[in-house]
């Protein structure tokens, strides 16, 4: 019987406990090879540029000295576009979130996740989908098959695309011209027609269905 070959994960963060934490705790969790780990953005991107070997994952943690974890997911997906990204961090606020996933990241993981919530995330990034943990939000989103039928005014999809923006809600409404009121209206309204409960959410949407590509 032949063997799985290994996946290999590479790591970066700038705190040395819990890089070499991380890494032994992934290592127990399956078929999972570490073969790279870095303290900061610039010294993951000079490791991948002499390895003989790419990650399938590079999981980053945003806040990095140098290269932070936005920078970095932007020159991965420029050089590596094959390499999957998932985001590690202590602040889990939709505006991380969002620009995370704008950049190309599809995973975001909070540092005080359990084992079982790690397991899950490596599995589902890798497997071409969006993970975070804010009520099983992309699990819900997978269940729903109902997006394409759903009708989106002009409005509410410039809406959608202003919140992969880091814009606040109020800077939304200057931008389209409308009140605080309104802008809130184009959410709520969305969140009935998706089913959905976040802008984070919200912000899936719009990269997995194409209303924002870039």
């Amino acid at each position: 019987m032949t063997t799985a070959p290994k996946i290999n994960i590479a790591i970066a963060d700038d705190h040395t406990i819990m890089r070499n934490g991380l890494a032994e705790l992934i290592k127990t969790l399956g078929n999972y090879e570490i073969i790279i780990q870095a303290g900061n953005g610039v010294e993951l991107l000079s490791q991948l540029a002499r390895a003989s070997t790419l990650p399938e994952l590079c999981i980053l943690d945003i806040n990095m000295p140098e290269l932070n974890g936005y920078e970095t997911t932007l020159k991965l997906k420029e050089t590596y576009p094959d390499i999957k990204v998932m985001a590690l961090s202590m602040f889990d606020n939709e505006f991380s979130i969002v620009r995370m996933l704008r950049n190309g990241a599809t995973g975001f993981l909070h540092k005080g996740a359990n084992p079982d919530e790690l397991s899950d995330a490596i599995q589902t990034v890798l497997s071409g989908n969006y993970f975070h943990t804010e009520l099983a939000l992309i699990h819900s989103l997978k269940k729903n098959n109902n997006w394409q039928t759903v009708n989106i005014t002009e409005r509410e999809t410039e809406f959608l695309q202003h919140c992969c923006s880091d814009l606040s809600y109020k800077e939304i409404a200057s931008k389209m011209g409308v009140s605080l009121h309104t802008v809130h209206g184009y959410r709520d309204m969305l969140f009935q027609k998706l089913r959905l409960k976040s802008r984070t959410a919200l912000a899936i949407y719009a990269l997995k269905t194409g209303v924002v590509t870039d």
